[in-house]
């Protein structure tokens, strides 16, 4: 199949030429003007809370009837002016509309208009809505002016603005940087596949494939074995229908909890994390509660050691003097040496000398005698004298090693009470931090919340994966129960009619098949160049990346010079570009010259890369409609420096007695 050109796709071009707000929020009575200029560039500046982000839920609000940029939906307030609303006496309402005006590329003009009365909500909490509607008027080319409403109006705005493809038209400077964060690889699919009208080949492929069940059930019903195999393969199909229905609704899960995550991550960045110190208190009141029972023991083993030292204590001195004394008499040898009388008793009895084992003569006898009469008394005091010697050596040692313990022991005692103290204040320290936030239970909740969709998107990525097998299995299923069916057949012989028809059918039906893969797959190399050459023009750190793939599974992947996947390595203002870029190679993929509408897009560029940016915006503006929310912060430098020159619109976003309104400069 040839490569896709621009006439295989519808071409609609139209730029906006007029928003109108009329009760919308904090707008009471606003209009928008976009003239033409050399360029289509307008640039609206407001501080944060004048109105940027609600202009753009605005256009939103009128032609799907939703806000797709609020912070928290369940949390906001009415849509109608509450200044306005407050003053409703009973019975009576705001009427809130807002009129988008765009003009095509034949110079004729379509008005989308939405109105809704709100009333006040009966718990004078929100409001309450009615007569919601949506009104379209089309210029003829005689200038009369046609009116369409219900599904006619609705298909006028399918027609410029695409429901399930308005991401690529209107967003904002969070999904610039979270983009593909939000996007699963399905969801970029379906995208691209809307995009380049892929889905007019679905719609072919699936008329032709209810006309070949159709004449498959006309067939089954000349042979039982056709029927059955038809009814398992209708049985195949159907379980599909429902696994894709569950992986659709998978998918969106995904995104909204990304959404969410995202959201929380953000609001969560600069908060006190609550938890981590509330979780610190808890571990030190746990250490402390050990320290106490350490402490404790330790006590316990010191009041043991004191009873005992004291005892010693009071003696020491007197133990000290008497054995000093005993061991003065020692050295003075003033002690008779120790003398065994038993033994000399023994020698006296056997009248043999028990050391050199000869007899003992009568004088000898005699002095021995002599001897055990001298010595039996000094003997006792000796042996007396050295035993107590021995033990007062052991108290004395003893003494010095509980002094040693008590020292260590009470030296561990301080320590632990230190410690103590030292928790102690930071326990005290963190709960007057954590009791001086003013919304903590806020933050607590969110943290919670934040735990339970992180939980939610680590499962429902678990499904996603399992619900892609299923789909792959079952259409391996599908495919053979096919083939089963189309042997069945040409063993019957059926009418000619219905296999010519058949017949026909099938080859249709593989025609419709192969030119939507073929086209599916020039389809995602076009996306993927088309990314590449824009990516790597805007970005100034171009040198550091090679490719940028997209892969068979649509999953976009940025290839750094050294081979290797890059995505998770890019800075804010690079993933802020790669987005910029995927969305610029999808608006000339699509050949629907619809504008460019972003809110807060370069909040966190800087340098190279936001000149890099708006040179890029301000050029693209030369065919196509560029309209930038901005904040003063934004407004400066290198944007200011490009857009200045090139600009069509430049008005600044007030509040006047509680009202927004635009003054030019």
């Amino acid at each position: 199949m040839n490569s896709t050109s621009a006439s295989s796709r519808l071409e609609v071009q139209m730029r906006i030429t007029k928003v109108t707000l009329k009760n919308y929020r904090q707008y009471q009575d606003c209009e928008y003007s976009f003239p033409t200029g050399a360029w289509d560039s307008h640039l609206f500046i407001g501080r944060n809370t004048r109105g940027k982000s609600n202009f753009l839920n605005s256009i939103n609000w009128c032609l799907y009837n939703d806000e797709p940029h609020l912070k928290d939906k369940d949390q906001s307030l009415p849509i109608s002016n509450t200044d306005l609303l407050k003053q409703c006496s009973d019975g009576d309402s705001v009427n809130v509309e807002v009129m988008v005006e765009i003009q095509d590329d034949d110079g004729l003009y379509i008005q989308y208009k939405r109105s809704a009365d709100f009333s006040p909500a009966d718990n004078s909490v929100g409001a309450k809505e009615k007569n919601n509607r949506l009104k379209v008027y089309r210029q003829k080319s005689d200038n009369r002016w046609e009116p369409y409403e219900n599904q006619q109006a609705q298909t006028l705005v399918e027609m410029y603005f695409p429901h399930n493809i308005r991401e690529i038209f209107f967003f904002n400077g969070e999904l610039l940087n979270n983009y593909f964060t939000l996007s699963t690889s399905q969801r970029l699919k379906n995208t691209i596949t809307v995009v380049s009208k892929i889905q007019m080949l679905e719609v072919i492929v699936d008329r032709l494939a209810k006309i070949h069940d159709k004449k498959m059930k006309e067939l089954s019903r000349h042979s039982p074995n056709l029927k059955n195999i038809e009814k398992e393969l209708e049985g195949l199909k159907l379980e599909l229908d429902s696994v894709r229905n569950e992986f659709d609704e998978i998918d969106d899960q995904l995104t909204k909890a990304n959404k969410e995550k995202i959201e929380l991550d953000k609001e969560l960045q600069s908060s006190v994390d609550i938890e981590a110190d509330e979780k610190d208190i808890a571990e030190y009141k746990n250490k402390i509660e050990a320290l106490a029972e350490m402490k404790k023991n330790k006590e316990i083993q010191f009041n043991h050691n004191a009873v005992e030292y004291i005892v010693l204590q009071y003696l020491h001195d007197d133990m000290e003097e008497f054995k000093s004394l005993i061991d003065d008499l020692r050295r003075k040898n003033q002690l008779p040496p120790p003398v065994n009388s038993e033994l000399l008793e023994q020698v006296l009895n056997s009248g043999i000398c028990k050391i050199c084992n000869t007899d003992i003569d009568a004088k000898k006898r005699e002095y021995i005698s002599k001897l055990l009469k001298t010595i039996n008394t000094s003997s006792d005091i000796v042996n007396m004298l050295m035993e107590q010697s021995n033990q007062l050596t052991s108290n004395l040692n003893s003494f010095k090693k509980i002094v040693k313990a008590k020292d260590t022991t009470l030296a561990e005692i301080q320590d632990m009470n230190k410690l103590i103290n030292d928790y102690d204040l930071k326990i005290q320290e963190l709960e007057k931090k954590v009791l001086n936030i003013p919304n903590r239970e806020e933050i607590k909740a969110k943290r919670i919340r934040r735990r339970v969709v992180e939980d939610s998107i680590a499962r429902n990525n678990r499904m996603y994966g399992v619900k892609q097998l299923e789909i792959e299995k079952l259409d391996e299923l599908i495919a053979k129960k096919q083939e089963e069916f189309d042997k069945a057949l040409k063993k019957q012989q059926i009418a000619g009619k219905f296999k010519v028809e058949m017949e026909f059918t099938e080859k249709l039906l593989k025609i419709a098949q192969r030119a939507k893969s073929e086209l599916i797959e020039e389809t995602r190399i076009e996306v993927q160049e088309k990314t590449k050459d824009h990516f790597l023009a805007l970005n100034w750190m171009r040198k550091n990346y090679s490719d940028i793939s997209l892969s068979k599974d649509y999953e976009l992947n940025v290839i750094h010079r050294t081979g290797y996947s890059g995505i998770g390595s890019l800075s804010g203002s690079e993933t802020a570009l790669l987005t910029l870029s995927y969305i610029l190679a999808l608006h000339e993929l699509s050949n629907l010259s619809s504008p460019l509408i972003i809110d807060t897009p370069t909040y966190n560029m800087d340098g190279e890369n936001l000149t890099n940016f708006s040179n890029v915006l301000s050029e693209i503006s030369k065919s196509k409609q560029i309209i930038l929310l901005l904040t003063p912060k934004e407004f400066r430098n290198e944007l200011e420096n490009v857009f200045t020159p090139r600009l069509t619109t430049l008005k600044y976003i007030e509040s006047e007695n509680n009202s927004s309104v635009l003054k030019e400069i």
